[in-house]
């Protein structure tokens, strides 16, 4: 039915599920790997102790401040490193590919001589994304419920899949922004750089923001604070920020669409 009515998606999708498998199978391996050290490591005296030794503005920054729970160690180990910086170099790579990479290498010209409109063709590339993204959301997902059941690990469901939502939101987001920067631009080393530059800005803005005078606002408008500063996997679910994210989300894709359907093609 879908190579019927989404023949790009369809296609996309194809194309992708090597690499997506692949992707999937590291995540949810990293997942695993960093959770199952937490009964010998996380929850230690010995690891409160370090942690007490490091000046509060760093521990804030790096979501230490509860890493002697289940909760806070996987919140600030998989969900508050590992999982972002993995989900934002396929997201942003994907979604600077899906329309830049493809007309630089000419084959947009190829799919766009087939009856499918400009508007269609992007949308449906930007849908692909969508849900290689909640893919790798999912597997890290798998990887913590499995690995929270086997060591009995005091960490609520529904805060997991708060988390997972939010790491799903906050990849969306810089992948969206991505895909509009190469679909606009039809470069992709703009999309990546560009994506690139506002993910350190945002980085900076929630880690380094709160620990200056007057700079608690920096951390309100960075998606790192938006999807990181609730604790969403110890306090649970922050419908403000994925709402913020969602804007983003909103307003990029459709600008995207737009200026794709009206710009000449460097193919």
């Amino acid at each position: 039915m879908a190579v019927d009515t989404l023949p790009v998606f369809a296609g996309v999708l194809r194309e992708q599920r090597r690499s997506l498998i692949v992707w999937a199978g590291a995540m949810f391996a990293v997942a695993a790997f960093y959770i199952s050290f937490f009964p010998s490591f996380g929850s230690t005296t010995a690891m409160q102790d370090v942690i007490d030794t490091m000046p509060k503005g760093v521990v804030d920054a790096l979501g230490y401040d509860q890493i002697a729970t289940a909760a806070g160690y996987i919140g600030a180990t998989v969900y508050g490193l590992l999982g972002p910086v993995l989900i934002l170099v396929f997201g942003v790579s994907t979604g600077a590919r899906l329309i830049a990479g493809e007309e630089e290498a000419g084959s947009l010209e190829l799919e766009l001589a087939h009856p499918v409109g400009r508007m269609r063709l992007a949308g449906e590339r930007w849908l692909a994304v969508t849900v290689g993204l909640t893919f790798l959301a999912l597997s890290v997902a798998a990887a913590s419920v499995l690995l929270i059941a086997l060591l009995d690990l005091d960490v609520e469901l529904g805060n997991l899949l708060a988390m997972t939502a939010g790491l799903f939101m906050f990849g969306l987001t810089f992948s969206s922004v991505a895909f509009a920067i190469g679909a606009a631009t039809g470069r992709r080393a703009f999309a990546l750089g560009g994506t690139a530059a506002l993910a350190v800005m945002g980085y900076l803005a929630h880690a380094v923001g709160p620990q200056l005078s007057g700079g608690a606002w920096m951390d309100d408008i960075s998606p790192f604070g938006w999807y990181l500063s609730n604790d969403p996997l110890i306090n649970g679910w922050d419908f403000g920020g994925l709402a913020l994210m969602a804007a983003v989300i909103a307003v990029a894709v459709p600008a995207a669409v737009a200026v794709f359907a009206r710009r000449d093609l460097g193919t």
